[in-house]
């Protein structure tokens, strides 16, 4: 059960979120085919992050990227491919609970959610 648990959450990060593959180096060359000798899309600089293109079928050695012009591979060995998780917030910043504190730190200027009441009563992100 322990195994199956991570698994599934994999799969559903897969699922909404988006994959990206990102230059280890330099002069990396987007192909249109997984092959070295076809032709050649674009080419990725050090750091420079494509799109995973997740609907492709999958081919050993290379990893199917999004581009401009569509499917593109780039060799396995020069990208690290991550997902993009984005950014998560608590149950109390997504039901407004914390406004309390917010709500001074908005009137004392300084930078951060802004919280403003509602007739109810209760807190309310802006």
């Amino acid at each position: 059960m322990s195994i199956v648990l991570p698994v599934m959450m994999h799969a559903l990060a897969e699922s909404v979120c988006k994959t990206y593959a990102k230059a280890k180096e330099g002069g990396i060359r987007v192909r249109s085919e997984a092959s070295a000798e076809s032709a050649i899309y674009t080419v990725m600089a050090v750091g420079d992050s494509l799109e995973v293109d997740t609907q492709a079928t999958p081919v050993d050695g290379w990893v199917a990227v999004s581009t401009k012009v569509g499917t593109g591979y780039v060799s396995s060995d020069y990208v690290d491919v991550s997902i993009d998780y984005g950014t998560a917030i608590t149950i109390e910043r997504r039901t407004g609970s914390h406004c309390s504190s917010q709500s001074r730190r908005r009137s004392s200027g300084s930078k951060g959610t802004r919280c403003d009441r509602t007739e109810s009563g209760s807190g309310s992100i802006l």
